[in-house]
């Protein structure tokens, strides 16, 4: 109706300015001229709408800024523009994998796999949402894919050291956290996390060790001076243990207050 509307003030337009011309040739020129009209105005609409790039990165800078309902809106839009960019399923995969939705957030990492297969970060997401949801073997087997792509990433050590720890598998969750201390002596995490595997394979003073690392990086990470605290009680350290308890329950640790309760004056 709208487009009617315009093909009829133009034709009026250019009847009162040529008199002398049959309506039928007038029609057939105003119907060219309304479509080189068309022409132009899409070129302009197309000129002013955001690329799939632009969309992309926009998506991105909202996750970093933690919208996730909004980035996938951007992501969304992306594909729209272009289904075949892995990296805008990837980041609409990060939005669902931030938003709980681990089944979404898989659907879209596996299309990102099916464009590129070489991305390392799509196997590491994809298996952070087998982790999520409990999938161990699909874990391990998507960092472990991740890790033949990019073998220095101290991240992807760290995730499958917990799936193996979760496993019971210390050994092989040792060497993973041991490789990523390799990788980065900064890690607290890493050191937090080798720590603990050593506790629950009696290491208890290699145990005491790493978990001292941990808080030379980060004094107040809470776990470690909770878990500290739990191997000097080992140790027969009862007032050093009873020290890290308080600390760690300031520091808000759930389990902290109790454990006071049971062991401290």
């Amino acid at each position: 109706m709208f487009l009617e509307v315009i093909f009829k003030v133009l034709t009026q337009i250019y009847l009162s300015h040529q008199e002398f011309h049959c309506i039928f040739t007038l029609k057939n020129q105003m119907f060219k001229l309304f479509q080189i009209f068309l022409i132009i105005v899409g070129m302009i609409l197309s000129s002013c709408a955001p690329s799939t790039d632009e969309l992309i990165q926009k998506g991105r800078s909202l996750l970093v800024e933690q919208k996730y309902e909004l980035a996938l809106e951007y992501f969304d839009r992306a594909i729209d523009n272009d289904n075949e960019r892995a990296e805008a399923y990837n980041g609409r995969g990060v939005a669902n994998f931030e938003l709980k939705k681990y089944e979404e957030a898989i659907a879209d990492y596996t299309r990102s796999l099916s464009i590129d297969s070489t991305s390392y970060v799509a196997f590491y997401n994809r298996g952070n949402a087998f982790r999520e949801q409990q999938n161990a073997r699909e874990a391990l087997s998507d960092y472990s894919r991740a890790i033949e792509i990019k073998p220095n990433v101290k991240d992807i050590y760290i995730n499958r050291g917990t799936v193996y720890y979760s496993l019971m598998d210390t050994n092989s969750a040792k060497q993973d956290f041991e490789f990523a201390i390799k990788l980065d002596d900064q890690d607290k995490n890493a050191y937090y996390n080798h720590a603990k595997i050593l506790l629950s394979m009696d290491s208890t003073e290699k145990a005491r060790n790493s978990f001292i690392h941990a808080l030379d990086i980060d004094p107040e990470f809470a776990p470690a001076l909770y878990w500290l605290g739990r191997t000097e009680l080992e140790l027969n350290n009862k007032s050093n243990a009873c020290r890290y308890f308080k600390k760690s329950q300031k520091l808000g640790y759930p389990e902290a207050l109790a454990t006071i309760n049971q062991y401290c004056d």
